[in-house]
């Protein structure tokens, strides 16, 4: 990556273990993913991206506690991610 497209991050790629969970289904998962990461960024622009990335981790997993894909996506402020390590 040129440095200026790192958006101010130490990094130009991460890995972000996700957090363990007994998974019910995964159906939607990325798709939980890619909303967060694009949530996130758009609702916090002065976080780096390694912040938006575990956000978005935290929400994925958090989307696959229970069956269906729409209604297992966690409700901000309801099933917050956050609590699960994500970015604050």
């Amino acid at each position: 990556h040129a440095t200026d497209a790192m958006r101010g991050d130490a990094a130009a790629a991460y890995r972000i273990a996700a957090p363990r969970v007994a998974a019910v289904d995964t159906t939607g998962a990325g798709d939980a993913f890619n909303g967060a990461l694009a949530s996130s960024m758009a609702q916090r622009r002065d976080a780096g991206f390694e912040a938006h990335v575990r956000f978005a981790v935290a929400y994925a997993s958090a989307s696959v506690l229970e069956a269906g894909a729409a209604e297992s996506m966690p409700r901000l402020g309801v099933d917050d991610p956050r609590a699960a390590g994500g970015a604050r």
